[in-house]
């Protein structure tokens, strides 16, 4: 089903070389509670994700960075006697932390 999906972020740049950065976004949980199986396979339930960045040019040409991302927890419960599930809860939340490094050419 088609739906709306809202994203915002910033950048600051406090001082030459260093960008921080900070977003939010929010989506609606795509899944239909009647479709037990597919929702125990692929529990993609998360709706809010919360992100923090920030890169440093070490160089003229080379950047370092650490992002983190975290959604808190989400569920969904539903039935489908269809598929022989009585009942069910799926749960999810998650937590990510990058470092990456870049180098312009």
């Amino acid at each position: 089903k088609d739906q709306w999906v809202v994203k915002v972020g910033a950048q600051l740049t406090p001082m030459k070389g260093l960008d921080l950065r900070a977003g939010y976004d929010y989506g609606a949980m795509p899944l239909d509670k009647t479709r037990a199986f597919e929702n125990l396979v692929f529990p993609a339930v998360a709706e809010h994700h919360f992100t923090l960045g920030a890169g440093y040019a070490v160089a003229d040409r080379v950047t370092v960075a650490v992002t983190g991302m975290y959604s808190p927890e989400a569920k969904i419960s539903g039935a489908n006697t269809d598929q022989f599930i009585a009942a069910y809860t799926t749960k999810m939340s998650q937590f990510q932390i990058d470092v990456g490094g870049s180098y312009r050419f």
